[in-house]
């Protein structure tokens, strides 16, 4: 079971990735891009590959914006080795999405939408 200062921890990654995907989402999508916290999520709930071809950047934002900040996490937070680390945050990163998913009105609204 993890404890509270864990799941925190854990929450405080889970907003930072959203926020670092969302904020790229913003300036990577075409201007006047509506609903961009359920256009980046929709694109993610089956595939995070999906990203790629939403930002038509080669996986930059999926990797650099997104799973390499869980593996961070997770290795900070779990002093794990890289291979768990990695292992870790994909877990993280399926919470991330259900976060985003669960969240999108306040993602937009945070976004000033």
């Amino acid at each position: 079971m993890k404890s509270k200062v864990e799941r925190e921890e854990r929450k405080k990654a889970i907003v930072d990735m959203n926020s670092f995907l969302l904020t790229y989402a913003v300036n990577i999508l075409p201007s006047g891009t509506k609903d961009i916290a359920g256009t980046v999520y929709n694109a993610t709930k089956y595939d995070l590959k999906n990203l790629d071809a939403l930002f038509k950047d080669g996986g930059i934002g999926r990797t650099l914006k997104f799973t390499d900040i869980a593996a961070g996490c997770a290795r900070n937070l779990y002093d794990l080795e890289p291979d768990k680390a990695e292992e870790e945050g994909k877990k993280i990163t399926a919470e991330a999405i259900e976060y985003l998913g669960d969240n999108i009105d306040s993602f937009n609204h945070w976004l000033g939408e």
